[in-house]
């Protein structure tokens, strides 16, 4: 297929594994650096077709805030109980549960066209998931292997839906 720019409207199939951009992610899913508490979200740029997962260990977070207890005790000079410090972190400071993001394959409608310094930004919604994946990626050289695509003549003011 000949590579030629999209335009808002035209309903493209994208692949398993095609790298895409996602806005608003949770940060600890991208990085595992990351504490599991944080609840903070960026920008990120993922597979289509993976998942991805934020860790559930609190080990690091147990043994950060113990740390800086027992640094205050001895400090202060107060006596410190650490089998009970250590009780009191490991029922205060539980697990979490893994929050998975995967953004699947498929049909995709182009929803919006951003050119900035150079790059032709691509803004797609996927038309049949509730609510629907909002993803983006740019256009350009390479975009010929990227996707399939579809469809271009839809009106997108009347909408797809």
């Amino acid at each position: 297929m000949k590579s030629t720019y999209l335009k808002v409207g035209d309903i493209l199939f994208l692949q398993k594994g095609m790298m895409v951009g996602c806005e608003e992610v949770p940060r600890k899913v991208l990085n595992h650096f990351c504490s599991p508490f944080d609840e903070t979200t960026t920008d990120g740029r993922f597979k289509l077709g993976f998942e991805y997962f934020s860790r559930q260990d609190v080990f690091e977070e147990r043994i950060e805030v113990r740390t800086r207890i027992i640094e205050i005790f001895n400090e202060l000079k107060i006596p410190l109980d650490v089998k009970i410090l250590d009780r009191f972190l490991f029922n205060q400071i539980r697990e979490q549960a893994a929050t998975k993001i995967m953004l699947p394959t498929g049909r995709y409608v182009v929803t919006g066209i951003k050119n900035e310094k150079g790059v032709r930004w691509i803004y797609c919604e996927e038309m049949y998931g509730e609510p629907p994946a909002k993803i983006f990626f740019w256009q350009g050289n390479e975009f010929a292997n990227s996707c399939e695509l579809i469809h271009n003549d839809i009106v997108p003011e009347r909408g797809i839906r």
